[in-house]
């Protein structure tokens, strides 16, 4: 995609706020024209509250656990998913459900079947779910 002066940003809601979502929204950081973070939901008060401090975050943009994000979802273009390994299913399966494109951290799943579920959850839905490519496409680029 060809960027303008009228193309707006990706915006995206962190599910976990952890070193590896960190290390995504340090893009959002040096490209605020190309990604703009607009919620953040982590169980860790002290992440949570640094996240919504660096980036300007309401507290209606901020929940405690990804349930309470699901029960009254900021709209964006998209959910990263930075929870620990064996908690990516669920949260995934819902981002799907309520319509967002997701970016999974690796691994998408813990088995086979529920990567397979994933994928024709995505597919039904017409979102995209990929996994950390991502990361070495945005996290690792100065531009």
């Amino acid at each position: 995609m060809e960027r303008t002066s009228e193309t707006k940003p990706v915006t995206i809601v962190a599910i976990g706020a952890g070193n590896r979502t960190n290390k995504y929204l340090e893009y959002a950081i040096r490209n605020p024209d190309r990604l703009k973070l607009v919620g953040v939901a982590e169980l860790n008060d002290i992440r949570r509250h640094a996240v919504a401090s660096k980036f300007g975050l309401k507290p209606e943009e901020c929940f405690a656990d990804y349930e309470r994000f699901f029960e009254n979802p900021v709209p964006a273009d998209a959910i990263l998913i930075g929870t620990p390994e064996n908690m990516h299913f669920e949260p995934c399966m819902k981002a799907i459900e309520a319509g967002y494109n997701v970016l999974l951290e690796k691994p998408i799943a813990q088995s086979l079947p529920e990567c397979c579920r994933i994928a024709e959850a995505a597919r039904r839905k017409g979102v995209i779910s990929f996994g950390s490519l991502g990361f070495a496409l945005m996290g690792s680029r100065k531009n």
